[in-house]
């Protein structure tokens, strides 16, 4: 992929935790905060859209949510900005 800088998607956890709404977080089954947990304890994780971390936190927090809108806010910088097509 052309202009693709891996080192761009690697997100330190703590901006996850920032967007995180406690109630929703509080709302996950058990088994989604124990990998919640897992995710933010890594310190620093690949939010790539093929990566494992980006589909988990995606299905944990879906579009509508405050958590999920705020993943997907582009301005946070928690997703890959599309390349401009070229001519």
């Amino acid at each position: 992929m052309e202009g693709f800088n891996m080192e761009e998607f690697r997100i330190e956890t703590h901006k996850i935790l920032s967007v995180t709404k406690l109630s929703e977080l509080a709302a996950l089954s058990d088994t989604n905060k124990e990998i919640y947990k897992l995710i933010i304890s890594a310190g620093t994780v690949n939010l790539n859209e093929d990566s494992w971390v980006h589909d988990r936190l995606w299905a944990m927090f879906p579009v509508g949510s405050e958590t999920g809108d705020a993943l997907r806010n582009v301005d946070n910088r928690f997703v890959l900005i599309p390349n401009e097509p070229t001519p």
